[in-house]
C-alpha cells in the first residue's frame, strides 16, 4: 500500500515539473517575440545528423525578422528627383500700387534680379519695369506733392527707396530731384555726376538725404532729365504729379510741354528709356504718356486710391447719362456732360472719349449751317 502511495506521489511530482516547465518555456518564447530587442535577432542555425554513420550533414538556415514597430508606414509616391533643386525663400516686397493704365504691378524679391534675368539684372518702380544695371529716378518735388499734408510726396519716396533696396551691389542708380531748381544724389556739386553702386552703405545714405526733401516751387524736369539721360543708364524713371510748369497745352489736346519734347528728341539718341508715372492727378498722364511713348518706356498712372476712384465714378455716371440722351435723340444736352467731364476729368480716358464726341458734334453742326 505503501509502496503504491509512494509511485503515486513521485508519479504526480513528475508531472508538475514536466507542467512548469512547459509553462515557462511558453512564457519565454512569447516574451521573446513580443519585447523589443536592442538587437536584430542572429540566425538560428539547427544541425541535424544522418542516422547513418558518414553521412553528410545537413544545415537549416532561419532567420526571424524583428518587426520595427516604432517607425510609420513609408509613402512610396515618386514627385521627382529634389536633390538638384534647392529650395529658395524669398520675401517680395509688397509696396503696391493701385495702377491703371499701364502695365500692371510687378513683384521682385531682393536678391532675385540676376537668376530671374539670366545674369542681367533688372529694377521696377511704381509697376514699370527695366532691364540692366545703371538706373536713374527722377523725382518730382514741387509744391503740388505736398498734397495731403505730404502724404503724397511721402508715397513717391517709400517707392523709391523700395525700388533702390532691391538693387544688388553689382548695380549702380542715381537719383534727381525736380523742382523750381534740381537737386542732385547727396547734392553733389560734381559737372559730371557719376552713378553710385547700390551697396549697403549708399542705400543707407539716400534714406538720410532723402529726408531734407520738402516739397515746394515749381515743376521744371528739364535739367533732371538731360543730366539723366547724359549718364547714359540702362533705363530712367520719372515719376511727376502735374503739367510741366510753362506748358501751353490746353485742355484734352494735351501734349508734352514742348521744351521737353525737344530736349529728350535731340539728346537721346540712343534712345535711353524713360519709363513714367503719373502720380496722383489725371493731368499728368498725358505728358508722361508722350514721352515714354517717344523713347520705347513705359508708362503708368497711380490714383489716389479712394479719392481718384470717386471721381472716376462720377465720370463714368455722367457718361452713362449722355450716351442716354444720345439715344433719346437730344444730343444738345448730352454735348452739356461731355463738356463737364472734359473740365473736371481732363486726362483721363473718358476725357478724351468725351472731348472727341464733343468736338465731332461741333464739326458736324458746322457743316450743317
Amino acid at each position: 500500500m505503501n509502496g503504491n502511495r509512494l509511485r503515486l506521489d513521485r508519479a504526480t511530482g513528475t508531472s508538475w515539473i514536466v507542467s512548469a516547465l512547459l509553462h515557462a518555456g511558453i512564457a519565454w518564447l512569447l516574451l521573446s517575440i513580443l519585447l523589443p530587442h536592442d538587437e536584430p535577432l542572429k540566425s538560428l542555425e539547427i544541425e541535424g545528423a544522418a542516422a547513418e554513420p558518414g553521412a553528410e550533414l545537413v544545415f537549416f538556415d532561419m532567420t526571424i525578422a524583428e518587426p520595427q514597430l516604432d517607425e510609420a508606414p513609408r509613402r512610396t509616391e515618386t514627385i521627382g528627383d529634389m536633390s538638384a533643386a534647392p529650395l529658395a525663400i524669398t520675401t517680395p516686397a509688397l509696396t503696391l500700387a493701385s495702377v491703371t493704365g499701364g502695365i500692371g504691378n510687378h513683384l521682385v524679391a531682393s536678391g532675385t534680379q540676376a537668376a530671374a534675368t539670366g545674369g542681367v539684372g533688372r529694377a521696377d518702380f511704381f509697376g514699370t519695369q527695366a532691364v540692366g544695371d545703371r538706373f536713374v529716378y527722377v523725382v518730382d518735388t514741387s509744391g503740388s506733392m505736398n498734397a495731403g499734408r505730404g502724404r503724397r510726396l511721402r508715397r513717391a519716396i517709400g517707392e523709391l527707396l523700395r525700388s533702390v533696396d532691391q538693387l544688388t551691389e553689382g548695380q549702380y542708380f542715381y537719383v534727381l530731384l525736380f523742382a523750381s531748381e534740381t537737386r542732385r544724389l547727396f547734392d553733389s556739386k560734381d559737372p559730371i555726376p557719376n552713378m553710385v553702386p547700390a551697396t549697403k552703405k549708399n542705400k543707407v545714405r539716400l534714406r538720410r538725404w532723402i529726408r531734407t526733401v520738402r516739397p515746394t516751387g515749381a515743376t521744371h524736369p528739364q535739367e533732371a532729365l538731360q543730366i539723366g539721360i547724359e549718364m547714359r543708364p540702362s533705363a530712367m524713371f520719372l515719376l511727376s504729379d502735374g503739367k510741366f510748369s510753362g506748358s501751353r497745352a490746353r485742355w484734352y489736346f494735351a501734349g508734352a510741354e514742348p521744351e521737353v519734347r525737344v530736349l529728350v528728341t535731340r539728346n537721346n539718341p540712343g534712345k535711353v528709356p524713360i519709363h513714367t508715372v503719373a502720380f496722383e492727378e489725371p493731368r499728368a498722364r498725358e505728358n508722361l504718356r508722350e514721352i515714354s511713348t517717344m523713347t520705347s518706356g513705359q508708362f503708368v498712372y497711380v490714383p489716389e486710391t479712394f479719392r481718384e476712384r470717386l471721381r472716376e465714378r462720377r465720370a463714368a455716371e455722367w457718361m452713362v447719362i449722355a450716351n442716354k440722351l444720345e439715344t433719346e435723340g437730344r444730343p444738345d444736352m448730352a454735348q452739356r456732360y461731355y463738356e463737364k467731364i472734359v473740365r473736371h476729368f481732363s486726362g483721363s480716358d473718358l476725357a478724351q472719349e468725351a472731348g472727341r464726341r464733343h468736338h465731332e458734334y461741333l464739326v458736324t453742326n458746322s457743316a450743317a449751317r
